[in-house]
């Protein structure tokens, strides 16, 4: 596969723990906030960044947030919540499909559409199944989620 993924299998396979921190960028205010939380998510031992999820956010803000945080070393995945997430300065892309959506473009237009973007962007991908149970979210809403019942996360 490629390098992150050699990194995750590696640690999963000692039997280690992972622990991946979700960045919004679209919630990043200032740099210096950003670094002060980069800086305690890894001294309490975070093994990388996932970076996006939000619909609301430019690539520029993307890459931005990225590049900031390759000051740490550790790898920095998109967490793509559409096609304005992908940035080329990222190690690795989550590919993923909204396996419980009602709606053709997260279950496989979403993903032919990024192919030939992640192709030029030489981004790692990352072959991943997302399952959205809490129907009270934005995710839910947006990618028009099929109710998983008799779960009730709260």
């Amino acid at each position: 596969m490629g390098k992150v993924y050699d990194y995750i299998k590696s640690k999963i396979s000692s039997g280690e723990k992972l622990h991946l921190t979700l960045i919004d960028p679209e919630r990043v205010k200032d740099l210096d906030e950003l670094g002060k939380l980069a800086d305690n998510v890894v001294s309490a031992g975070t093994d990388g960044f996932l970076v996006g999820g939000s619909l609301a956010v430019t690539p520029e803000e993307v890459d931005l947030t990225i590049k900031f945080l390759r000051k740490h070393s550790l790898p920095v995945i998109i967490f793509p919540g559409n096609l304005n997430c992908l940035a080329p300065s990222a190690d690795a892309v989550l590919f993923m499909v909204l396996m419980n959506s009602l709606d053709p473009y997260y279950l496989m237009h979403a993903q032919v559409l990024a192919a030939p973007i992640i192709a030029k962007y030489r981004l790692e991908t990352l072959p991943t199944g997302y399952v959205v149970v809490d129907q009270d979210t934005a995710v839910a809403h947006v990618g028009r989620v099929y109710p998983i019942l008799g779960i009730n996360p709260k």
